[in-house]
């Protein structure tokens, strides 16, 4: 399920922690919690009281809560200037927590309906059908550029698998 509040953020959370950026790690892991919140309709402030909102909600249980409350205040550490760097450990432990966070909420709930639904009998669940998504008219299934028999390519349109749909 794609969350567009917190996925640009999660990955530049990685890429920082890649770039050995782990002070820059742990804000973008606040940034990730502060997504999460706002997508989940959490929207006290400040961001600790959001949290307890989701917890609030049934969507973070203690435990999560727990998780989230120290991963935010390992964010201010980062953001504030205290003088103490975020060190690659605690970095790289709070982008496991995120993803474990996300998953929690976003992942796992899917996951159980699907299990759920094939142990009851129940039809599973199915993305909606392509007729419902937006489409542009499509070029002709495969046209030949006419030249002569040396470069003359063949092109069709993209397949699903993001290909170009071009030989040569």
């Amino acid at each position: 399920m794609p969350i567009p509040q917190r996925a640009p953020s999660a990955e530049e959370a990685r890429r920082c922690f890649t770039a050995k950026a782990y002070t820059a790690t742990a804000v973008m892991v606040r940034r990730v919690l502060e997504g999460l919140c706002l997508d989940q309709g959490a929207t006290a402030k400040p961001l600790i009281n959001a949290l307890k909102q989701l917890a609030a909600d049934g969507k973070l249980d203690g435990r999560l809560l727990e998780w989230a409350q120290e991963l935010r205040g390992l964010g201010n550490q980062g953001a504030h200037h205290t003088g103490t760097p975020v060190q690659k450990q605690d970095a790289h432990d709070a982008l496991l927590l995120t993803e474990a966070i996300l998953n929690y909420v976003y992942a796992l709930p899917i996951q159980f309906e699907v299990f759920r639904r094939r142990r009851a009998g129940e039809p599973p669940l199915l993305p909606p059908p392509l007729t419902s998504i937006p489409t542009q008219q499509a070029p002709p299934p495969a046209a030949t550029v006419h030249g002569d028999a040396s470069n003359a390519r063949t092109t069709s349109a993209p397949d699903l698998a993001g290909n170009s749909g071009e030989s040569r």
